[in-house]
Formats: structure tokens, sequence, C-alpha cells
């Protein structure tokens, strides 16, 4: 069976040979003409943080051992067990399983709270300070957030301090940290605020794909207008259909499409 127009693609940036270009790509339901008005409209914004904003700091954090040290042999208990998450579950998944399991055991202060350890919570102070956020966002994610107006909620699973430093940097109106069913979130955000018509999200994991299915649901029943849903993906050949909009890391040719000038075409 042949895909339906709306699952169709278009590459309006061809990526070059590594795909670090700022390619961009469109569903074809969605008129490239009327992308910087469509953007221009949006009211709110659900953004996630890890690997598309910026660089994942949960995998930094992970991957210096914060909390657990390198000769603790429960951290290598862990590194097994993520990996046998990641060939049950896929990466995605079994990375957001992981960093769940590592805060769990290595950065909770206690079970019954949510309060960091000491030593990670001086860690992520000094890891995320605004000059090395900076450096750890992707190319042109700034950019790409001053080109429209509209309210920026950071929607995440990290911890609240790393979304707190993020928040620093980016304008994020506000942030929901710890956020582990973003769709749930989206709807009550939705059912909460009857006059706001005009949304858009973004992200790359699979709780990102249910808030764009859910923004996509209540445009289907007549209750917010058609929403714009950016993809940040792995590759130009493995793109989510349930997002409109396709990028890489570099979300520089996104930018320059909605400049007032937009792209010689």
């Amino acid at each position: 069976m042949a895909p339906r127009r709306r699952d169709r693609v278009e590459f309006i940036i061809r990526p070059n040979l590594t795909g670090t270009n700022g390619w961009l790509a469109l569903r074809r339901d969605l008129c490239p003409d009327e992308l910087p008005r469509r953007f221009a409209a949006i009211q709110v914004w659900f953004s996630d943080l890890d690997d598309f904003d910026s660089r994942s700091p949960a995998k930094i954090i992970a991957m210096k051992a914060v909390g657990a040290g390198y000769l603790n042999p429960a951290y290598y208990r862990w590194m097994l067990g993520t990996l046998l998450l990641f060939c049950r579950y896929g990466k995605k998944r079994g990375e957001a399983m992981g960093w769940q399991r590592y805060y769990e055991s290595f950065l909770k202060r206690d079970a019954e709270h949510d309060w960091l350890k000491e030593e990670a919570f001086r860690f992520i102070d000094a890891l995320l300070t605004p000059e090395s956020v900076s450096s750890l966002l992707y190319p042109s994610v700034r950019d790409f957030y001053t080109l429209f107006a509209a309210e920026k909620y950071l929607v995440t699973r990290n911890l609240e301090r790393i979304a707190y430093r993020y928040s620093k940097v980016l304008p994020y109106a506000g942030y929901f940290h710890e956020v582990k069913d973003k769709a749930a979130l989206v709807e009550r955000f939705i059912r909460e605020r009857p006059g706001i018509r005009f949304y858009g999200s973004g992200g790359d994991s699979v709780e990102d794909e249910g808030a764009a299915e859910i923004l996509d649901f209540y445009y289907r029943v007549g209750r917010i207008e058609k929403p714009l849903s950016l993809f940040r993906a792995d590759s130009p050949h493995r793109l989510n259909r349930a997002f409109n909009i396709y990028v890489g890391k570099d979300r520089g040719g996104l930018a320059r499409f909605l400049r007032p000038q937009g792209l010689e075409r």
C-alpha cells in the first residue's frame, strides 16, 4: 500500500552525506510557505531537553559516575543492566529507563524524597554554568527560539536542578521536571487552558511522540488549531511520521527558514 500523502516527506534543505548541514524536511501535509506564519501563531510550545535541545546532561552525569563512583560494583551492575534495557526496549526507551534507575540508585538522598545528594547537587551546579549549558546546546537552538514568540515550556524526565539550570539560558516560560507521561501533562495543560488554540511541540522520544499525538487528537476534535510538531532525528533516513517537521541536531536550516527573509528558494 502506498503511503498516504500526509505521511510523505519533502526535504526543503537536503542533507549532505553526514547529515550535519542543518537539513530540514516537512511532512507533505504541511505547506512550506505557511511555516513562518504557523510558527508566529503558536501560543504555547512544549520542548524536550536531552538529545533535543541539548546534549544530554543526564548521560554526562552517568558516565562520570556522579553519586556512585568508579570503584563501586553497583555502578557496573547498573551499566550492564542499562545495556540489557537497550537490547530489550531499544535505545530511546532504554536510556530513559536506565536514567531513572541511576537516579533512584545513586542521586536521590533517600527513597522518600526527591532531594539530591549533596555531591550530585554540587556537581550539577558546577557542570551546568551558563557558559557550559550554552556549549552543550545543539547548533542554532537558541537562535530558533528567538524567532517565534510562543510561551515555551520545558517538559523533561530530567531532574529539577538540571531543568532550572537550562531555564536560565533558554527562554523557557517555565518547566516541568521528572515527567514520566508527557502526553498526560500536555492533555491536562490543554484542558486547563481553554482559551489557547495554537500549540507546538518538539522532541525525539516515544514520550514526545505521545505529546505530538495528543495535540493531533485535540485538533481532530476541534479543540485546537492544527499543531506543529518538531522531530530531532538521528538520521534523515529515520523520520517519525507522528511529527510534521524534521531536523537533525543543527536547527540552523529551520531558523533560516523562519527569518523574515527566509531561504532563497
